[in-house]
């Protein structure tokens, strides 16, 4: 019994540092898959020194922060440290594979906002804004280099309780939002279905070529 209270004690106490730690490096858990960080993403290999969350912490830390927002503690006890975009509360469409971290902040203090902002009353808090004919929006270029549909759709709902990928009512008024902060090839609320073939909304309503035009579905759309 003495060792199993001792034992206890011991993990309260690696807890209580982990906990400390992460704190002082202000970093948030979010559940990532082995293809998040694939593709162009940037992955420093740390293994052995960096064999617990909390050295692999200190080793994201001295790397800075703001140029790494991302670490992971793989199942083989390795250490990554990536320059790889995720916001807090993500979790990947696809298997965890990765324990990871992000450093990169909230966009909003989610209690605090919730109740400033109750999510069924539809307000529009910062930094999404409220566009004309748009919709409440919100543009992030370091959600860029661009990712597959699942993680950016799964990206956008980790933001707000009722957030999903943008259905446009007008695509002009979009396409001069966007232009306006430069930002380029952005995913919208829109995949085939393969049963039907037909393009889909993520409101379930049917994507029409009449009414978007060649532009939005050759361009925007063309690979998914």
């Amino acid at each position: 019994m003495a060792r199993l209270v001792a034992l206890f004690v011991a993990l309260l106490a690696q807890a209580a540092i982990l906990t400390k730690g992460l704190r002082a490096l202000k970093a948030y858990k979010i559940r990532l898959s082995a293809s998040d960080l694939s593709g162009s993403v940037v992955v420093t290999s740390y293994m052995g020194a960096g064999s617990s969350v909390v050295k692999c912490a200190g080793l994201a830390a001295a790397s800075g922060a703001a140029a790494t927002p991302v670490f992971c503690i793989t199942l083989q006890q390795t250490c990554l440290v990536t320059n790889a975009y995720f916001p807090p509360g993500y979790i990947s469409p696809e298997p965890q594979v990765h324990q990871c971290y992000t450093t990169t902040a909230p966009l909003f203090d989610m209690t605090t906002a919730l109740a400033t902002c109750p999510a069924q009353y539809g307000c529009c808090l910062e930094p999404f804004e409220s566009v004309s004919n748009v919709g409440c929006i919100y543009a992030n270029a370091s959600f860029l280099p661009p990712k597959p549909y699942a993680t950016a759709r799964a990206m956008c709902q980790s933001l707000w309780p009722t957030a999903d990928l943008l259905v446009p009512y007008a695509w002009g008024n979009l396409d001069d939002y966007l232009k306006a902060r430069g930002v380029e090839g952005p995913w919208l609320g829109a995949k085939k279905n393969t049963a039907t073939s037909q393009w889909q909304w993520v409101d379930g309503t049917t994507v029409s070529a009449s009414s978007w035009g060649s532009k939005l579905l050759g361009g925007l759309l063309k690979s998914q």
